[in-house]
């Protein structure tokens, strides 16, 4: 009376592997969302942590005032040393609070404007 006695082994073992292959699949994908949601609210924990620096506020402050802008213009504008600039500046693209254009030289930082909502990470005060 096993509803499968007219299935051949073979198939018995394909429907077995296909079964366990999207097991495995969605297992895989779920570990793999939880560890990018992880990723996404250490970045958002950082971002909090430096919002009440003057350094942070000071950086996106002044690319909101003059624009596009290379980093010896931000070291320029609010005096910082380079280590501590490119620090910052790093730690704010990876937040996604700043957009960085072109390679090198001609690198230019540009604060993302607060209006557009998918350009500001979750947890992220706008």
């Amino acid at each position: 009376m096993n509803p499968y006695e007219h299935l051949s082994r073979e198939e018995r073992l394909r429907r077995i592997g296909e079964l366990l292959s999207k097991g495995v699949t969605r297992m895989l994908e779920a570990e793999k969302n939880a560890a990018q949601k992880a990723g996404e609210a250490a970045v958002a924990a950082k971002v909090e942590e430096a919002e009440g620096d003057w350094i942070t506020r000071g950086i996106v402050a002044y690319l909101k005032r003059v624009g596009p802008a290379m980093p010896a213009d931000i070291r320029r504008g609010i005096a910082l040393p380079k280590s501590t600039l490119f620090k910052r500046l790093k730690l704010l693209l990876a937040a996604s609070v700043l957009t960085k254009t072109g390679y090198h030289r001609r690198v230019r930082y540009t604060a993302v404007p607060v209006s557009n909502p998918a350009a500001v990470p979750a947890g992220h005060p706008a």
